[in-house]
């Protein structure tokens, strides 16, 4: 056997189309995440490959280290790279207001943001005026213009509120709305649930309303109160299947998301005709659904 000349093998790589070098050294960095950062040294082009995937999505979750890391890198770097790199934001946990501001004002772009903290200012999600995809705390979100959030399709609203809210009305003010999710509800939420029929009417259009909880009390509701229409799907944590780890860290590599696994459920849900999670009725009722479930 011959072992070939990797400076040949090089040769042989330069040779292929642009675009299937591309894939290659994205497939190469993404299989062997280590290897990112070498691979960027190949070539100048070859680093702004990477550089697009590496900044592609940020995820500001735990360890503080690592989020405080991301944040000197956004300080590292002039403006307009975050904003043709940065399509996803994920910002998990509570910084402050200062921190926010400068993520928020540099990833220009963004395409998806998910934003579980009441902190930033409305004005600074008026800014991303790419976004279509919106998961954010019900107290940020009352503060916000809906006239200023026209492009956004999905809509993930954290934390509603246990008293009643003029959901049906208050949604249709976003024109392009096509995907609606509630969570962490709760027994509690008897209103919202109640509201359910009301908000599938006004949206014939609607693609998906998504109901996260633990309850064993909201699950047995499945066939009443609207939940019985194929558009709903009801899951008991926003990263199900999934452990956490996992999830984040498909997320971090520019994986699916929450909306992607929704999209999973309820297409199995078609196929098998009923919700079938592998997690007993009895296991449900005995879990404190938490705010915190999002960012742990």
């Amino acid at each position: 056997m011959t072992t070939s000349d990797p400076l040949q093998s090089f040769t042989k790589f330069t040779f292929l189309p642009s675009e299937l070098q591309r894939s290659i050294i994205l497939l190469a960095a993404h299989l062997f995440p280590g290897s990112a950062v070498r691979l960027a040294l190949v070539s100048r082009t070859v680093q702004t490959w990477i550089e697009y995937s590496l900044y592609h999505t940020l995820v500001f979750d735990l360890p503080f280290r690592r989020m405080n890391l991301l944040l000197r890198t956004l300080q590292g770097r002039p403006q307009p790279f975050f904003a043709e790199r940065v399509k996803r934001i994920y910002i998990t946990q509570t910084m402050s207001a200062q921190d926010l501001g400068r993520i928020l004002s540099v990833c220009t772009r963004a395409e998806e943001v998910a934003c579980w903290t009441r902190r930033p200012s409305p004005n600074l999600i008026y800014g991303l005026n790419n976004l279509t995809r919106l998961s954010i705390e019900f107290d940020l979100l009352v503060k916000c213009d809906l006239e200023g959030l026209q492009t956004i399709t999905h809509l993930d609203i954290v934390n509603p509120p246990f008293t009643p809210f003029p959901w049906s009305t208050y949604l249709t003010t976003l024109s392009r709305l096509g995907n609606i999710s509630f969570g962490d509800l709760n027994s509690s939420h008897v209103d919202l649930i109640q509201s359910l029929p009301d908000i599938l009417e006004v949206f014939p259009s609607l693609e998906m309303l998504v109901l996260i909880c633990r309850d064993s009390r909201i699950l047995q509701l499945e066939g009443k109160t609207g939940t019985e229409d194929d558009r709903v799907v009801v899951l008991p944590r926003f990263n199900y299947p999934k452990d956490l780890p996992t999830y984040w860290d498909d997320v971090s590599r520019g994986g699916e998301d929450f909306w992607d696994l929704a999209r999973a459920a309820r297409l199995r849900r078609l196929i098998l005709g009923s919700w079938q999670l592998p997690i007993s009725i009895g296991t449900l009722s005995s879990l404190n659904p938490s705010r915190a479930l999002r960012g742990k």
